[in-house]
This record gives structure tokens, sequence and C-alpha cells, in this order.
């Protein structure tokens, strides 16, 4: 569920482990054309958003659904879609897992009081998770029942890793290691 403009590392990685193990997928997003960040590479998509809510039977076609985020100024077109958050809502009412990354984490504002959640480390991402009751915890991967959060793009492959794991049912421990940003080089480094 990318906006118009996508992060490559986190939908190729997204698409990698759902290829790998041999899960069915569709990619959905607010407009029918999307590109990567730097504009280089244009997606195919199985449609947009809207017309999975006009189907009406997501809740029962998908087990997973995972937000992907893209430029830092367009997540706000993700995270503020009513569509988009009523289909996270949704999906979390029926006990599917959800999953969000880096800026695009908000768009769970709806479900997360009281749940713990990571996210891209900035105001305007923490701010709204905080309004809406969530417990921060800033390790790389969260797990908190179905909602599966990532703090940031070089996650993304473990992520979503974690999250097909706990669509199937398994045991699934949180990994161990925390992240964080070189603000000079801009650059994630991972440390357990």
């Amino acid at each position: 569920m990318p906006t118009d403009i996508f992060n490559v590392v986190e939908l190729r990685a997204v698409t990698k482990v759902l290829k790998r193990e041999g899960v069915d997928y569709d990619i959905r997003a607010l407009k029918k054309e999307i590109w990567a960040e730097d504009m280089s590479v244009a997606v195919e998509l199985s449609g947009v958003i809207s017309d999975v809510w006009e189907e009406g039977n997501w809740t029962q076609k998908y087990d997973i659904v995972f937000a992907t985020s893209g430029e830092p100024k367009r997540k706000r077109i993700l995270t503020e879609d009513s569509r988009a958050r009523d289909i996270i809502k949704g999906m979390y009412g029926v006990e599917k897992v959800v999953a969000a990354i880096c800026a695009t984490v908000p768009i769970l504002v709806d479900i997360v009081e009281g749940k713990r959640v990571t996210c891209y480390d900035s105001h305007s991402v923490k701010g709204p998770l905080k309004r809406a009751g969530a417990i921060l915890d800033m390790r790389t991967v969260v797990i908190d029942g179905k909602v599966i959060t990532a703090q940031a793009p070089p996650l993304a492959e473990i992520w979503a890793e974690v999250a097909v794991r706990v669509a199937r049912g398994e045991e699934v421990e949180e990994p161990a290691k925390y992240a964080y940003k070189n603000p000079n080089l801009g650059v994630y480094h991972i440390v357990e």
C-alpha cells in the first residue's frame, strides 16, 4: 500500500519475501501509477486502494496489509487517506496482520492505543502515534500481537519476514537489534 511515490528498498524487500515464501500478493496504491523516489522505476499495480474498498471483500481476501513509505513529504497522503485507514482498521478488526514501516507507521493511529510500535525517528512521525496512545519502542522491529512495525528501510526484509510468520501463526521473537541514524552520513547502523 504505497502512495504514488514509493521507497524502492521497502517495496522490493516486501515483494522479495512474499515471492520467496510463496505468498500471492497484490500491490495497491492510491494512484494508478507509482514511481520510485528517484523516479527511476515504475511499478505495475494490481489496482488502486479504492478498488479494494469498492470490492468490499478485502478482509476475507488478504491476510496481511503492508504500508510502505515513500518521499517523507508524501507520507501524509497515505496516512491521512480515509480509505487506507479504514482498510487498516478493518483488517485489524478481523485479526489480520497489519504492518507499517518508517514514516508510514502513523497510518496505524486508529488501532495503536496501548500498543508498542516503532517508527522513523522524527517528531512529525512520532507525534501522531503518541497522541493516539501508542507506546513508542525504538527497536528495529516491534511485534505487538498482529501489529508489526519497523523503524527504517534497511529493516524492510526482516519486517516483512516477521509479518509473514505472524500471519502463519508462528511464534516470532522480536529482533534484538536497534537502529540509529548517523546524522552526518544519513545512513542507518544496526547494532545489537
